[in-house]
């Protein structure tokens, strides 16, 4: 069990206003390598950018990353630094970070940290130049991923948090009417982020989904090595008929020079998804 440790950014109860055109970003704390992190911290947004209410909610938020397709929306980057202060390059896209209520709400985010990172800062940011952005009481926090190892596996985090998840495309979270979330692939698919695993290691992957296309619900993976170069991919066929739930796992060992794997996902809604380690 990973101990949790929690990294205050800036004194509690001390609220940083960020005003348009302008952006914070908060000092470097140190963290370490290949780990995994929650951040979470409190915000809200005063001006136009305040888009709870708004019909457009769900069109804005998932076009957040298109300049051209929607107005831009207030958010946060996450930024990672070598042992050196030298900032790290990431070789992989990470999904869009938004915050979009006038209200004072808690936003959380979850991730791994790249090989060689040594500290990292946080850059918040309104969407225009009308906006005021409002945050207080940032915490990072270590998180235990000793047996589950992929992020926000049940999707507990909200329709607006795709922790987890690196790309989308023609998908989206969705609730249902008892006000679980699902993540909604039936004409779409997503990707991961990298997670880091060990050469040799025994792992299993299992999904709980409707299928909704003929030939079922697509499940691969790639593996990649520390240089963040695919080095080989893995599929495993998962016959999910159409309009029927079900619960499937595939088992796998992870081949010689993998640094890390990404899960790509789709033809399907999915109640979650678990890459779990095997202990034999």
């Amino acid at each position: 069990m990973i101990n949790l440790i929690i990294l205050h950014l800036f004194l509690l109860g001390e609220d940083k206003v960020i005003s348009g055109g302008t952006s914070f970003l908060m000092e470097k704390v140190p963290i370490a390598s290949l780990t995994p992190y929650r951040l979470s911290f409190s915000a809200k947004v005063d001006g136009p950018g305040n888009f709870e209410d708004s019909p457009q909610l769900e069109y804005l938020f998932m076009n957040a990353d298109k300049a051209k397709m929607g107005r831009k929306m207030a958010g946060w980057k996450i930024i990672f630094y070598d042992s050196l202060g030298r900032e790290i390059k990431l070789h992989y896209a990470s999904f869009w970070k938004c915050v979009f209520s006038k209200k004072i709400k808690l936003y959380n985010d979850e991730f791994y940290t790249p090989d060689g990172a040594a500290f990292l800062s946080v850059e918040f940011a309104p969407g225009e130049i009308e906006d005021k952005v409002c945050v207080s009481s940032p915490v990072l926090k270590k998180i235990d991923t000793s047996m589950i190892l992929n992020l926000n596996p049940e999707f507990k985090l909200g329709p607006y948090n795709y922790s987890g998840i690196g790309q989308l495309s023609g998908g989206k979270m969705m609730v249902t009417e008892e006000g679980v979330t699902k993540l909604d692939l039936r004409n779409g698919w997503a990707v991961g982020n990298h997670i880091p695993v060990r050469p040799g290691e025994n792992l299993q992957i299992s999904v709980s989904a409707t299928g909704f296309k003929k030939m079922g619900a697509v499940l691969k993976f790639n593996y990649y090595n520390t240089e963040g170069n695919e080095i080989s991919r893995d599929r495993a066929n998962l016959r999910i008929p159409q309009g029927e739930e079900k619960v499937l796992s595939y088992d796998f060992i992870v081949p010689d020079n993998a640094n890390s794997i990404k899960i790509i996902l789709g033809g399907a809604v999915y109640n979650w998804i678990k890459l779990e380690r095997i202990l034999k």
